[in-house]
């Protein structure tokens, strides 16, 4: 288990604070004892259960993948951008194939064809 701490230079000795609890702070006369006392008050409170490890998933772009497939709505807005962006395309479609959009004469094709 890791955790970040902060240690500056306080009237003459050292303050080592850990990042996020102001409240765990120690003070000592030189730099190696403060962070030796910090890192002992911080594995007291781990051991009592006051200061834990949480693991947060993150979130991405790719998270997001496929997601709204079936989204009615989604094809709509994917309908009036090509539409936009070429008027006639519209008309050229035969069909929709795992999300890609088949044109005739349209050289972007899925993966798998």
């Amino acid at each position: 288990m890791s955790f970040t701490i902060f240690v500056e230079a306080v009237n003459g000795q050292f303050a080592a604070s850990l990042i996020g609890a102001p409240n765990v702070r120690v003070v000592k006369p030189d730099r190696a004892q403060a962070i030796a006392g910090l890192k002992a008050e911080i594995q007291q409170r781990v051991a009592l259960g006051e200061l834990l490890s949480l693991e947060i998933d993150a979130v991405s772009v790719s998270d997001l993948a496929g997601k709204y497939g079936s989204d009615p709505t989604l094809r709509k807005i994917s309908d009036e951008a090509y539409e936009r962006r070429d008027p006639s395309a519209l008309n050229k479609r035969v069909r929709y194939r795992c999300g890609w959009p088949a044109i005739r004469g349209n050289r972007r094709r899925p993966p798998h064809e």
